[in-house]
């Protein structure tokens, strides 16, 4: 990892989210801390990583549309 590196660039570099995958809880665990990161808003896009912290980029809930009835 470069310094200077963003969390959004790590993403990037990793093969990018997928279409299964939301960047609106983006979560870097920091020294026992977690930082929820919304990478749909440019102010978190620079988040800057640090050595030794981990991206973890959540699955999306998909919700079924379809409601049944009797």
């Amino acid at each position: 990892m470069k310094d200077g590196l963003t969390v959004y660039q790590a993403i990037q570099a990793a093969g990018g989210a997928t279409e299964f995958s939301t960047m609106r809880h983006v979560a870097i665990l920091r020294e026992n801390k977690i930082i929820d990161c919304d990478l749909t808003k440019v102010e978190f896009m620079k988040t800057i990583l640090k050595s030794g912290d981990l991206v973890n980029v959540p699955r999306k809930c998909f919700v079924s549309e379809t409601e049944y009835s009797n």
